[in-house]
Order: structure tokens, then C-alpha cells, then sequence
């Protein structure tokens, strides 16, 4: 039987490089990414047309290629956050043994640029096995939403990445699969002012460092028509969340200072198996005014801008 490419035998294995674009290691030893992945490519070689060389034809003389770029999007259900140290809004962390678990303290602080190497992996009738190096995340968006779909009720997360090169692997990499299950959307808990909120309905957070890919592209010989390191310009955080609401304090909220007390969003699976995300200085961008809804409840959408959001995880991981 002829076996054509299933979504659902691709493998995708991220591995650390020890420098950007440098990967010394072996794909046995990176990690699944998470559950329920999809690969969106979007290679381009960018060719540049000759039209004329002089001779008398209105036809395409050649075309050269031109900047090799390998961008491409990640979407999955996460079960842990070792991946977020390749976003550069959060490039640094440090791992703290607590003896029964580990806790990971995500800081914003600095431009370090962290880069990690990328096995994706579809298995066919020749299997196809493509490998990226120098790869990094640009932007990424996690989504939450109450549900009762096969899917809908995983949190997932959505990063858009840049890539430096790429080359045809031989080989699948063989690994572990990933010990524990997706965050769900009943983990979470949402505090506003330092009032939790129960009835959150759903939500993102949006994480971007700003990165243009053709900032780092130079007229440079040794580059290979490939990208340099890329270059982030500015940390952007937006948190936006649909909520029902039964009085009018979140309404006074926007007035055009910083919120005032505890403003976070937690995962909290198990003891010790937990995320938080501390919003730091954080505004409300629009009225948080529900529509009318003459068929039932009318909630509201808070769209927050904090100047900074502080990451910790807890977990079973010793190092990140």
C-alpha cells in the first residue's frame, strides 16, 4: 500500500544550539514541542527576473534566486514552557531546585537571543524529514477558551518563526513522548486588581519582539543570500480576555492609569505543576463595555497593555 504524508504520524523534535545557527548536538537528544502540532511553512527564495539582455523578446530571460528565508508557524497545545526561552522577550531564565520540583524564573531583561534547531518529520512512502537551524520565535499568542469540542478546550499556543537555513535530514529522530497531558482551560485563574475572576469565557496573551527578518539580511558573501542573527526592536505584550461581568468597578478601571494591586493569569494543574504570568504596569487599551445581547448575557472583552510581563513556572524540569 502506497503511504501519502498524515498529520497525524509527523513528528516535530526541537533541539538547543549552542550558538545561533550552530547545532553540535543529535535530534535523539532535543523534545517533542507539544500535542496536536501543525507546521505551517512558508519557504521563499525570493527570485529576481531577468527581463532583457538585449535581444528582441518579451519573454522572462531567467530568473536568479535571490534572499533565502524560511519563515514558518507553530501551532500546538502546550504541556510545559521550555520552548518560551527561544521567544527574545524571554531569553533568560533561571532554574531553581525547591527539592520536590523545579521553578523556572522567566526575566525580561536584556537582548539575548536564544536559537534552537527544528526536526520536522513526515512520515510516507520515502519519508520526508526536513531540518531548520538558526531557528527562532518572533511572536507568539497563547489562547484559551472554555469548550467541549474533541480540541477546543486546550490551551494552544501559536508562534510564528524565522529560520537561518535549512537541509534534508536522513534520519527520525528517536526521543521521548511527552510525559504529561495539555493545559486545559479549566486550570486557569484570572486576577484583576487582586479580585480573582471566575467567570472567564476566553482569552490570548501576545508576546512579539518586533523582529523584521530582512534587518538582518546583508550584502555579505559568507551569508549565502541566508539571514544573520535576527534583531529584536521592541517588547510588545497585549492580554485581551472575554469575560461576564455583574457589576460596573472593571468599567472604572479604565480611566487611563495603571491598575492598581495583583493583575495575573495562573495554570495551575496540579501542586508544584503551575504557570504565572505577572502582569507589570498594566492599562485598559479599550472600554470594557459588553454589546447588547437581547437573546442572553451580555459579556465584555478587556484588552490590557502591560509594559512588562514576568514568567515563572513550576514543574518536575529540572533545567530549561
Amino acid at each position: 500500500m502506497t503511504e501519502y504524508p498524515v498529520g497525524s504520524r509527523e513528528q516535530v523534535v526541537i533541539a538547543e544550539e549552542s550558538t545561533y545557527g550552530n547545532f553540535t548536538g543529535t535530534f535523539d537528544d532535543g523534545w517533542i514541542l507539544g500535542h496536536n502540532i501543525q507546521v505551517t511553512p512558508n519557504f521563499t527564495r525570493n527570485f529576481q527576473e531577468i527581463t532583457n539582455n538585449g535581444s528582441d523578446s518579451l519573454e522572462l530571460i531567467s530568473l536568479e534566486p535571490g534572499a533565502k528565508l524560511y519563515s514558518f508557524q507553530l501551532r500546538f497545545n502546550p504541556y510545559d514552557f521550555r520552548w518560551l526561552k527561544y521567544c527574545p522577550t524571554h531569553a533568560n531564565v533561571s532554574n531553581l531546585d525547591k527539592g520536590t520540583y523545579y521553578t523556572h524564573e522567566f526575566t525580561t531583561d536584556g537582548n539575548d537571543i536564544n536559537s534552537f534547531a527544528m526536526q520536522w518529520s513526515k512520515r510516507q512512502e520515502e519519508n520526508q524529514i526536513i531540518e531548520l537551524y538558526g531557528c527562532v520565535i518572533t511572536d507568539w499568542k497563547l489562547d484559551w477558551s472554555k469548550g467541549t469540542g474533541q480540541k477546543d478546550s486546550f490551551l494552544t499556543v501559536t508562534a510564528n518563526c524565522i529560520a537561518k537555513t535549512h537541509v534534508d535530514g536522513t534520519a527520525i529522530a528517536s526521543v521521548s513522548y511527552p510525559p504529561q497531558k495539555p493545559f486545559n482551560f479549566y486550570e486557569l485563574k484570572f486576577t484583576l486588581d487582586g479580585t480573582t475572576i471566575p467567570e472567564l469565557n476566553s482569552g490570548s496573551l501576545s508576546f512579539s519582539t518586533n523582529i523584521n527578518p530582512q534587518d538582518s539580511l546583508y550584502a555579505y558573501s559568507d551569508n549565502n543570500s541566508e539571514i544573520s542573527q535576527p534583531i529584536p526592536v521592541r517588547k510588545r505584550y497585549t492580554l485581551s480576555t472575554n469575560i461576564n461581568s455583574s457589576n460596573k468597578n472593571i468599567y472604572q478601571e479604565w480611566d487611563g492609569s495603571v491598575i492598581s494591586g495583583t493583575n495575573k493569569l495562573e495554570i495551575l494543574r496540579s501542586t508544584n505543576d503551575t504557570a504565572t504570568f505577572i502582569f507589570t504596569n498594566l492599562y485598559l487599551d479599550t472600554a470594557p463595555l459588553g454589546e447588547t445581547n437581547p437573546e442572553g448575557i451580555s459579556p465584555i472583552t478587556l484588552v490590557g497593555i502591560p509594559t512588562t510581563i514576568e514568567v515563572s513556572v513550576n514543574d518536575g524540569n529540572a533545567e530549561y
